[in-house]
């Protein structure tokens, strides 16, 4: 199971970022970013043809989907991120540890 099985979206900001996409490249690029968050590091191999084997997508529809998807990738060390993604899901680590500290807190008072 994913560490964060519920991914946040920023639905005005995916909107503004994909405004004139057809529904075939927003759906492309959605499976993309939930391929994306199921990783620990939020990133999978920078291999198109990879990407498109785990999406599903046939060859030709590729070819013609790939180009609307790649810009929002960047390529750090070998692998595909989307640079917001990244920083929702340091934002959840964060506050899931601070979460985690503040109900030991809580438990060690009521306890002694």
């Amino acid at each position: 199971m994913a560490e964060y099985p519920i991914m946040p979206l920023m639905v005005q900001q995916y909107l503004a970022d994909c405004d004139g996409k057809t529904l075939d490249q927003h759906g492309a690029y959605l499976l993309t970013l939930f391929q994306l968050w199921l990783q620990p590091d939020c990133g999978v191999p920078a291999d198109p043809e990879w990407l498109r084997r785990k999406l599903g997508i046939h060859g030709n529809k590729w070819r013609a989907l790939w180009p609307t998807i790649r810009p929002h990738l960047e390529v750090i060390q070998g692998r595909f991120y989307q640079k917001n993604l990244a920083i929702q899901r340091q934002y959840l680590r964060e506050k899931s540890e601070k979460n985690k500290r503040n109900a030991n807190n809580r438990w060690v008072k009521f306890r002694t």
